[in-house]
């Protein structure tokens, strides 16, 4: 093949859709909503993970907390621009890029709790999202998570607040 027809390849497939699953290596499709379980197995909070508006891009945020306790909750623990700003409609998955060699997204992600800012990994298994949080090199998993993904309906695209409801 010679260097002109495979530039052309490449440059079909940025054309084609930005990013195809031809394109990007079978990209997991991870966009959507995703609930987390506290330690107790209740419900906690609801992610969503959207496109960031860069092609390949993602980018999560809180659009629901379920604990009565959580509502109004503020960022205490988070330094420069998010402190003591509130959790709700906070970012906390930043430059989520797709890796097809370790077939899996990698990007910034943010722990509002602690105020903790680790590298992130997050692999789709079945309906399962699991995230990794690691500290500067991906070879050890500190913190492991699963988040479900959400089925959505009505009554809960309505109870999300107006940023995050497509509807409002």
């Amino acid at each position: 093949m010679s260097a002109a027809s495979l530039r052309n390849i490449v440059l079909s497939c940025f054309l084609a859709a930005g990013v195809s699953s031809a394109c990007a290596d079978s990209a997991q499709n991870i966009t959507g909503y995703w609930d987390i379980l506290d330690k107790s197995g209740n419900l906690d909070t609801t992610i969503e993970i959207y496109e960031s508006g860069f092609v390949g891009v993602l980018e999560g945020r809180v659009v629901k907390l379920h604990r009565p306790q959580d509502q109004g909750a503020i960022c205490t623990a988070c330094s420069g621009e998010r402190h003591n700003q509130p959790i709700l409609t906070m970012k906390v998955i930043t430059d989520l890029q797709w890796n097809p060699k370790k077939n899996g997204w990698y990007g910034n992600g943010l722990d509002p709790e602690r105020g903790w800012e680790p590298r992130v990994r997050l692999r789709l298994e079945g309906n399962e999202l699991k995230v990794c949080a690691h500290y500067k090199t991906d070879f050890i998993c500190l913190d492991k998570d699963s988040w479900t993904q959400r089925q959505t309906d009505e009554t809960f695209l309505s109870s999300l607040p107006d940023f995050a409801n497509p509807k409002g």
